[in-house]
């Protein structure tokens, strides 16, 4: 059956009106927003992309310079121990007899090997140079105890230690140290005199004025200048004045020397935001005119396509009531009459995926049940040898009734072609295992089945029941000496009601409990297997509102009840 045009009169007129305003949004949606969206994709990703390339720059100029600080530093403070503990260097401090041309060409190649050069010195005890590098020689370590201040005390304080500090001194007019690496060198613990290398600033400057784009500042961890691109960046006391620059510039900090050292790399980014902003202004005043236009556009459209959507969601009610018969005709000739064409295919592989899945959930509910079924056998058959291997044992002359009994059980059990059986059926071979039982306990054991006429041809799941008797006989000779079993089937309201009940030692309520949630569960992961597959093969065959419950009372007994429905028939099937 086909919806044609005419079928759209049942919408209302608000859901029309609806479809027009979605056909407009549509188009818009479809023709100025996409420009509109890949415009602004475009125009942020070049403003970002330029960012990104300002921010890469900025940041590789600090890596660049931190990393190449840091090594050549790391280099100095080396170089520093290793001459503290060096021979010639203790020999020259307690005046005893050197090379100390030797030295001195160790350190001046030491330096020269170096991007960032600097002046050595090798001072006695009194602050007074042994050995330097240095043409001129400045006075800051005379008409002063070298012990009161700065480097020499840090040095003297910590003998063990590399210290480095900021240490500006100016040697003449066009030389000037901004930074000191020093350490005491010792001598049966007792300081005899200190070696230290002191930075150019010229040397840096060179490193730091490398590029045009960034202001750079080198700073110690109490933000005191070292050495900057711009004086501008410092306070009063000469502090670099980080938090003022982050708002409108961007800025990269890097730490060196286990944060003894900051680098600061700054760019300033005002002119892009500034240019971006202009540029968003522009695009949306292009693109509200454009929008204007568009709507009497859509206009137009939306109205030459509402019919057909009318259709299809006359179509889609039907589908959603469950009725999978009805399909569509559109003849528009345009996309909405493909669609239509798309969406009776669909209906029809809907219909197609249905029944395959009903095919496949059969198939798959059937290898579950043959999966339980199987689970029977194993625990049966052990506990039924077991019994048989006590007899032999024993001579027991009732073993070939045993075994008889045993294999017709057995050939019952493996036959696969069967998997509901007669209810009168499935009690014989429940009396020849309830025999077995009875041959092995003697006195101690026995049983009553009663079957109301009218469920004796009623269908029920082969041995069904066996797990059950199986059960009671396990459990309930734990503290009883004699166990009686009784089996009763009858009919009720359209339902089969079979009941075994015992005189065993019965559950106890937490037992119970744990065993009714097990029963409950749709996995099962516990070792109550026989009950649970009961249950579960019930629940396949008829639905959950079928299956056993379960009464007991510890010391009386215990009851289970088997809930089916009523299927009749004259043979097996």
């Amino acid at each position: 059956m086909y919806i044609n045009i005419e079928g759209g009169e049942n919408m209302s007129q608000n859901k029309k009106n609806s479809f027009k305003h979605v056909i407009k949004k549509s188009f818009i949606l479809y023709s100025l927003v996409p420009i509109t969206i890949i415009t602004l994709i475009f125009y942020n990703m070049l403003i970002i992309s330029f960012s990104k390339w300002s921010y890469k720059d900025n940041r590789d100029m600090n890596e660049y310079i931190s990393q190449l600080l840091e090594y050549e530093l790391s280099e100095y403070k080396n170089d520093i121990i290793e001459l503290s503990s060096n021979e010639d260097t203790i020999n020259i401090l307690l005046n005893k007899q050197s090379d100390s041309k030797n030295i001195f060409e160790n350190i001046y190649d030491k330096i020269n090997r170096k991007k960032i050069k600097s002046i050595f010195h090798i001072y006695n005890i009194k602050g007074e140079s042994v050995l330097t590098n240095s043409v001129n020689e400045s006075d800051e370590n005379k008409s002063k105890s070298i012990y009161d201040w700065g480097k020499f005390r840090n040095m003297n304080s910590y003998p063990q230690d590399v210290i480095m500090r900021i240490d500006k001194i100016q040697i003449n007019p066009n030389v000037r140290t901004i930074y000191t690496i020093g350490k005491a060198v010792t001598y049966h613990d007792r300081v005899i005199g200190f070696i230290e290398f002191d930075i150019l600033e010229n040397e840096l400057s060179n490193i730091i004025s490398c590029s045009a784009d960034e202001d750079i500042v080198i700073t110690d961890k109490y933000n005191n200048n070292i050495i900057n691109t711009n004086n501008f960046l410092l306070n009063k006391t000469g502090k670099f004045k980080s938090k003022e620059y982050e708002s409108e510039n961007q800025v990269i900090t890097n730490s060196i020397l286990n944060e003894n050292i900051y680098i600061y790399t700054i760019k300033n980014t005002a002119f892009i935001n500034k240019f971006f902003i202009t540029g968003e202004i522009f695009l949306g005043i292009i693109f509200g005119l454009l929008f204007l236009v568009m709507i009497c556009v859509a206009n137009k459209i939306a109205a030459k396509n509402t019919k057909s959507i009318d259709i299809l969601l006359n179509g889609i009610e039907y589908v959603k009531q469950g009725d999978l018969t009805k399909k569509v005709n559109i003849t528009s000739g345009d996309e909405f009459e493909i669609l239509g064409e798309y969406y009776n295919e669909m209906i029809d592989k809907v219909v197609e995926l249905i029944k395959k899945n009903e095919e496949e959930a059969k198939i798959a509910t059937l290898a579950q049940l043959k999966h339980l079924e199987s689970q029977f056998n194993p625990h049966f058959i052990f506990n039924t040898l077991e019994m048989l291997r006590y007899m032999i044992k024993s001579n027991d002359p009732k073993c070939e009734k045993v075994t008889l009994a045993m294999a017709r059980i057995l050939r019952y059990s493996l036959d696969n072609k069967t998997r509901s059986t007669c209810l009168n059926t499935d009690i014989k071979y429940i009396k020849y295992y309830l025999d077995i039982q009875k041959l092995r306990f003697g006195e101690r054991f026995d049983y009553d089945i009663y079957i109301n006429e009218d469920c004796e041809k009623a269908i029920i799941p082969k041995l069904i029941i066996q797990p059950i008797i199986e059960n009671s006989i396990k459990y309930g000779y734990q503290n009883k000496e004699n166990l009686f079993i009784d089996i009763y089937a009858e009919q009720k309201d359209g339902d089969m009601l079979i009941q075994i009940s015992d005189n065993g030692d019965g559950i106890s309520n937490d037992l119970l409990h744990e065993i009714n949630e097990i029963i409950k569960n749709k996995n099962n992961k516990s070792s109550h297997i026989g009950l649970y597959n009961v249950q579960k093969r019930i629940s396949l065959l008829y639905g959950e509102k079928y299956g056993i419950e379960i009464d007991s009372r510890e010391g009386i007994g215990t009851c289970i009840l088997i809930k089916i429905p009523v299927f009749r028939g004259n043979n097996d099937d």
